[in-house]
């Protein structure tokens, strides 16, 4: 018994240093991509992670020593009251670990919300802000998106700057609404890559102007959708499944002392 406990605590102490590594891991990846998650902040979620990965650590290498201990009749009663104290210690880690998963899931809204604010906002300095704009162009032909939720967004937000364009020209004029530049264009960005033909992303909707145009050739996923698809692939299940088997192994650990 107190063998199989030992194995079990040396795979705890494994699986707590690779909790640890995919915090640091985490924490990188949304650093890496914070400017475009307004507000967010990317170091509460892996500051719970490496918190907890540490804990385990301690507790599960500290457990070896005691159920090794328990498999020598010799050695198995020394310390048997460090050994009862430990393990409320560890009882506590399946409440902290538990605890862990629901921060991941509200996290999830939390960092979608977050995404989608950064994006609008990008979008609306576009015209003006070139660092943002070099940022939105590399996510829409990174994540092959456009947009918050489609390319159509991209039509209500005045996106290109008024001094590179004649604002007195009448073809012009037309689509100045409230000092801005509204019209049927996208950024070049947003082309798809699987398209067969030139991109069109100016008057997109205007099939007349386009010898035959008979589709948009535009991406069509949004980018928030596109972003976070990649969180969750990377990031948020892997964790999500870390921390579920360390759980249901913390319950065999319960179940099974040394």
């Amino acid at each position: 018994m107190g063998l199989s406990t030992t194995v079990l605590n040396i795979v705890l102490v494994f699986l707590s240093l690779t909790l640890f590594i995919a915090a640091v891991g985490i924490r990188y990846k949304l650093d890496k991509r914070l400017e475009l998650m307004n507000g967010y902040d990317s170091g509460a979620l892996p500051f719970y992670m490496m918190l907890t990965g540490g804990l385990m650590f301690f507790c599960h290498l500290v457990a070896i020593k005691f159920c090794y201990d328990a498999t020598n009749v010799e050695t198995r009663s020394d310390k048997h009251h460090l050994f009862v104290a430990l393990i409320f210690v560890i009882m506590g880690m399946f409440l902290f670990i538990f605890i862990n998963i629901i921060i991941i899931l509200v996290h999830a809204g939390k960092i979608r919300y977050s995404l989608e604010e950064g994006i609008v906002g990008s979008m609306k300095a576009y015209k003006s802000d070139l660092a943002r704009k070099v940022t939105m162009d590399n996510v829409q032909t990174e994540f092959e998106c456009c947009g918050v939720k489609s390319y159509k967004d991209w039509f209500q937000i005045g996106w290109v700057n008024l001094m590179y364009i004649n604002t007195e020209s009448d073809d012009v004029k037309r689509y100045l609404k409230g000092g801005e530049f509204i019209k049927d264009d996208a950024p070049f960005s947003c082309c798809s890559r699987d398209s067969k033909r030139a991109c069109i992303h100016h008057s997109v909707l205007d099939f007349k102007i386009h010898r035959n145009y008979e589709a948009v050739n535009l991406n069509n996923v949004g980018c928030v959708d596109a972003v976070m698809a990649y969180f969750k692939a990377v990031l948020i299940v892997p964790t999500a499944l870390l921390l579920f088997v360390i759980l249901i192994l913390e319950v065999r650990y319960k179940l099974e002392p040394c």
